[in-house]
């Protein structure tokens, strides 16, 4: 195999500073191939909130994550003007090296503007080369001593050395990439789409029932907590099945945490799906004898911190959960995946309930005497579950699929910008197959 190896070096590759590379690709600096120019700051007396005729976004790293802080300043010839295509780096903070790039606008001092050489690298190659692993270390180590917020200085990009295949077949690669890129934004949309959709059927389904579903008219009543159908009722959490609070068995006897064996389950836990992912932390078996132990199917919702409102079931026959956790063991009038959907569903208003202070807290006392509607039809609760469950199902596949995609997107990344795999073994015709 060795042999092997080296006679396909020796016919159709290289060996460079940077290793084993095909003989008509080149090493090249950053600084020989682009420039990099600085953003600028417009005092924040000038920043206005709302578009303005002769203003323009000031666009800021948090802009590429969400446009809720939209902010906008005086159209410049001081300002550095960007386009979607241009290709941007963050300076500073924990962003720093975050490769960024789709928004019009004028960047701030945190963003970095790299203009590429036409004639030596192509545009969106370069983008996807510095979000190559070693580019991205390379980056977060700039700045020696100083701190993070301190970021980098745009001449220290300059030495950074990169492989460059010539422009068609960086042309190649960047579509190879882009691709799979576009196969993840559609995806995301549609993870976005469907979670829409699971998020007006749980407010039809939860204040007019399931009638209108076969086009019945659907009867509705005014409560206390808002709207409900006709046939349901208000009842406290309480009175849904055995209330449990969970507690943490004390860290510093390590046989309460020695050989893990069970799971022991925290808010980090919660939300991902309805079932908890694999828990982080786990305790013995003596752990266990000093916590509360909660049976399979058992719904649990966070009612302490910042997380307030997270929900999941139990899906091993033993598990425990922590302090931060009350957990309802629902009894034989209730399906336990609607309890499930049902306390998502109000995840918001039981939320609210909650003192606040350093750290909202909802108490066990409190929480069991929250007022929720139900219906106590069976059926009617497993018609619900169905649904809903059906785009969960979604959702997860959606989730998945996007998971692969990111990992494959990865896998290109390295492969075909170290000449590992060239373009023309890559096929993504599976891509465009139908789900």
């Amino acid at each position: 195999m060795k042999e092997q190896k080296n006679t396909e070096i020796a016919n159709g590759y290289k060996m460079t500073e940077l290793g084993h590379l095909p003989k008509e690709w080149d090493v090249v600096r950053l600084g020989e191939v682009c420039i990099f120019q600085g953003g600028s700051q417009p005092p924040k007396s000038v920043f206005t909130y709302e578009p303005k005729e002769g203003y323009v976004r000031l666009l800021q790293i948090r802009d590429y994550e969400s446009d809720d802080y939209a902010t906008y300043v005086p159209i410049s010839s001081k300002l550095r003007m960007v386009s979607p295509e241009d290709v941007l780096i963050a300076r500073y903070g924990w962003s720093v090296g975050k490769i960024l790039r789709g928004k019009h606008g004028a960047i701030n001092v945190a963003i970095v503007k790299v203009i590429n050489n036409p004639e030596k690298i192509d545009n969106s190659f370069l983008y996807y080369r510095l979000h190559q692993r070693d580019f991205q270390i390379f980056v977060k180590g700039l700045g020696g001593g100083r701190a993070v917020q301190a970021g980098f200085n745009r001449s220290e990009l300059n030495a950074f050395s990169i492989p460059l295949p010539p422009l068609p077949e960086q042309r190649k690669i960047a579509a190879i990439l882009s691709t799979v890129q576009k196969a993840i934004e559609t995806e995301k949309t549609l993870i976005e789409r469907t979670k829409e959709l699971k998020k007006s059927m749980m407010q039809k389904l939860f204040t007019e029932g399931i009638g209108w579903l076969s086009g019945v008219e659907t009867s509705q009543k005014q409560t206390e907590i808002g709207p409900i159908p006709e046939s349901w009722e208000v009842v406290r959490l309480g009175e849904l099945g055995n209330c449990i609070t969970g507690t943490t068995p004390r860290t510093s006897i390590k046989d309460y945490y020695q050989p893990e064996e069970f799971d022991f389950i925290g808010p980090s836990d919660l939300g991902k799906t309805k079932f908890v992912y694999e828990s982080i932390n786990k305790i013995s078996s003596k752990g266990l004898s000093v916590a509360r132990v909660l049976p399979k199917n058992t719904v649990m919702f966070v009612c302490i911190g910042s997380t307030i409102g997270k929900t999941g079931i139990t899906y091993k026959e033993i598990s425990c959960t922590n302090q931060q956790i009350n957990s309802i063991i629902c009894n034989e009038k209730y399906n336990f995946n609607f309890v499930y959907y049902l306390l998502t569903f109000y995840s918001s208003y039981i939320k609210n309930i909650s003192s606040f202070g350093p750290k909202n807290i909802l108490s066990k006392g409190q929480f069991t005497k929250i007022k929720i509607p139900v219906t106590f039809d069976k059926i009617e609760q497993q018609a619900i579950v169905d649904i809903l469950s059906t785009i969960d199902q979604k959702i997860e596949h959606h989730t998945t699929k996007k998971q692969k995609l990111e990992e494959l997107f990865r896998t290109l990344l390295h492969e075909l910008m170290t000449a590992r795999v060239r373009v023309d073994k890559i096929n993504l015709d599976f891509l465009k197959m139908e789900e």
